[in-house]
């Protein structure tokens, strides 16, 4: 459960990423 919410941080900041460049 740990490891996966912390892979998923990991990939929550590319998404985060994408979706702040996409509404800029």
């Amino acid at each position: 459960m740990v490891t996966y919410f912390m892979i998923n941080i990991e990939s929550n900041d590319k998404i985060i990423l994408s979706i702040q460049l996409a509404y800029h």
